[in-house]
């Protein structure tokens, strides 16, 4: 992933799905049913490990795929690979 990032000038974001959702309140997962999943920040404790924006959606929740950066650096990428 580092070299493709490398080649194309933009660091990518890594998206997570989840058995419950981020309370936009506290910041904290809630309503998990993997319970060590509740009550942690999630997103950014994995945000501060790979160094990335890091997004937790409900698993249940369709895909958005997005390709970030310039027009110009993501054009014609594919983002299923």
């Amino acid at each position: 992933m580092r070299d493709v990032e490398t080649q194309l000038g933009v660091t990518a974001s890594v998206g997570i799905g989840i058995p419950g959702v981020i309370n936009p309140a506290t910041g904290l997962v809630k309503n998990a049913n993997s319970i060590a999943l509740n009550g942690h920040a999630l997103d950014r404790d994995n945000s501060a490990l790979l160094g990335r924006e890091v997004r937790v959606e409900n698993d249940a929740n369709p895909p958005k795929p997005t390709v970030a950066g310039p027009a110009s650096a993501t054009a014609g990428v594919d983002p299923y690979g």
